[in-house]
């Protein structure tokens, strides 16, 4: 797994809505964790793929895991986020600092997200109904790239899936 140590992710912090610190670590003590790690709160493809897992979280979730979204906007932007998707009952936590992302080995940069495979996948969501949200730096760093990671209670890695363009998502059933 490109760049994984769960035991330097377990040490990373995210902030929830309420600007609360957690660290990962603590989230997946007691049980599995489904981290659905997203680019920014405004884009195309994080809304459609959370949209799409949160809808389907009973078919993930069967196996006792908890899906917990983080992405890495400003703590205000979650509401927004849960408001504009309907999804208010989702855990969705963020790391401004980028810090999860680099230890989970997520791609970055300009190639990571401007490619032919981005731009189809872009108009496939736009065809399917998403919509672009907010694009500013507040909303998250653009240029970050997300994926699946399941860590599990033990602090072994169940699955990783590591996004290769905006809307690159994991095969569905490969994660729950």
């Amino acid at each position: 797994m490109k760049n994984l140590n769960v035991l330097v992710l377990g040490n990373c912090t995210v902030i929830d809505e309420k600007n609360n610190v957690i660290k990962l670590s603590a989230l997946w003590k007691s049980q599995n964790i489904i981290f659905v790690f997203l680019r920014h709160f405004g884009c195309i493809a994080c809304r459609g793929h959370a949209t799409q897992i949160w809808k389907d979280r009973a078919k993930f979730e069967a196996g006792g895991g908890k899906i917990i979204f983080i992405g890495n906007g400003k703590a205000e932007y979650i509401q927004f986020f849960k408001q504009d998707l309907n999804i208010s009952d989702a855990p969705i936590y963020t790391d401004p600092t980028l810090q999860s992302f680099k230890a989970a080995g997520f791609n970055y940069g300009f190639r990571s997200l401007v490619n032919l495979n981005s731009l189809k996948n872009a108009i496939n969501l736009y065809k399917n109904g998403h919509r672009q949200g907010a694009f500013d730096n507040d909303t998250g760093i653009h240029w970050q790239l997300g994926g699946i990671l399941v860590v599990k209670s033990d602090s072994t890695v169940g699955y990783h899936y590591i996004s290769e363009s905006l809307g690159d998502f994991s095969p569905e059933n490969d994660f729950g």
